[in-house]
């Protein structure tokens, strides 16, 4: 994703999850911790998709494991509803 992107990203979420600035600093960091390791994923897993989307969902659950006690129980509702909307969009 270009930073373009990505900031409107982080700034959609910011206002719908209602973060505060060291909430989205800390999944800022979070997220960008695990960006290697999806691209590594997506290299090494090219050839075999459904390995990839395996593989993929394992790093996300762990992603959001560390994503879910910086947020209320509210916010990170609404962060799940936003992942799932961009995760189907992608299988489109």
């Amino acid at each position: 994703m270009n930073s373009e992107r990505m900031a409107q990203y982080y700034d959609g979420l910011k206002k719908d999850c209602k973060l505060t600035d060291k909430q989205l600093a800390d999944i800022k960091k979070i997220d960008e911790s695990y960006m290697p390791k999806m691209r590594e994923l997506f290299e090494k897993y090219s050839d075999d998709r459904e390995k990839m989307r395996e593989e993929m969902t394992k790093l996300r659950a762990e992603q959001n494991s560390k994503i879910k006690p910086l947020l209320s129980a509210e916010q990170y509702k609404k962060y799940e509803e936003i992942q799932a909307t961009r995760f189907q969009r992608r299988q489109n």
